[in-house]
């Protein structure tokens, strides 16, 4: 009686003789299932792991580096109207101290508070200086009310004159504020801060203005620079008005000379009045 060693319970086969392979004869037949291919990582998750380990290395090791660094110095940039002093003192970095263990939204906040910053950003370097750069709002004239005057920027913040730091834009009348007032938006603010960004668009024209006044019955009343035009621009469509008068000044008014003209209202569509001298 002979077992086969295919079967996990064998049975007796009776009647025939089971005859055993032949000697020196290989059993091919597991050879001829493929060999199961060792567990290996595609090109593109090789290059993956690299990344993730090479990112976390440095990452380690700049952690480190920023724990060992202290800060010891500030310095300010893009600054003009603002003195470096002010900003040092509003952002009240400690020296000494890691960058990790100091508020730096916070003294960015503290150092926006100041009168002409807008906007402010801080970094540290590798020596452990702090750079805190600026950018400070842009006046559009300086406004006079009786013996105060201020640069005003778009926002209608007031921000006071500076010794040394004058910059060419055109002087404004007929707005007022009160004292420790620090921002103006009133209607007639508004009025004139829309001429303004207008003659923006229009630098001959804005080159020529000296003096802009607002009054309830004309609305904005300008001087020119030469010869001291008064020119009428209304309460509304100052991009017109200006261009206009950008046409009419470089038409008309270089070829006759400024001397000619007392007076050029531009507040109506489709025509320039004037009155000559």
């Amino acid at each position: 009686m002979y077992w086969s060693d295919k079967h996990s319970n064998p049975t007796p086969s009776m009647g025939r003789r089971i005859n055993p392979e032949p000697a020196g004869k290989k059993d091919n037949r597991a050879s001829d299932k493929p060999d199961r291919p060792a567990f290996s990582l595609s090109p593109a998750l090789k290059i993956t792991a690299l990344l993730i380990v090479l990112i976390g290395t440095a990452v380690f090791f700049s952690n480190s580096y920023q724990s060992g660094k202290t800060i010891n110095n500030v310095t300010i940039t893009g600054n003009f109207f603002t003195e470096p002093d002010e900003v040092i003192q509003a952002a009240s970095l400690p020296m000494g101290l890691s960058p990790d263990s100091v508020s730096f939204l916070e003294a960015i906040r503290q150092v926006e508070t100041l009168a002409y910053v807008q906007h402010a950003s801080m970094r540290v370097q590798s020596g452990g200086t702090v750079v805190v750069h600026v950018r400070e709002r842009r006046p559009l004239g300086m406004f006079i009310s009786g013996n105060r005057r201020a640069y005003v920027d778009s926002d209608g913040v007031i921000m006071p004159v500076r010794p040394g730091r004058a910059v060419d834009v055109p002087l404004v009348y007929g707005i007022g504020w009160i004292a420790g007032q620090d921002t103006l938006q009133s209607a007639s603010f508004l009025k004139v801060r829309d001429f303004l960004q207008a003659a923006q668009n229009e630098p001959l024209a804005l080159a020529t203005l000296s003096e802009i006044v607002w009054t309830q019955e004309e609305g904005i009343v300008a001087l020119s620079h030469e010869n001291g035009i008064r020119l009428v621009f209304g309460n509304d469509r100052f991009g017109e008005a200006l261009a206009n008068w950008d046409l009419f000044y470089r038409s008309v008014v270089s070829a006759r000379g400024p001397e000619s003209f007392n007076q050029v209202d531009l507040r109506y569509r489709g025509q320039i009045v004037t009155r000559e001298s």
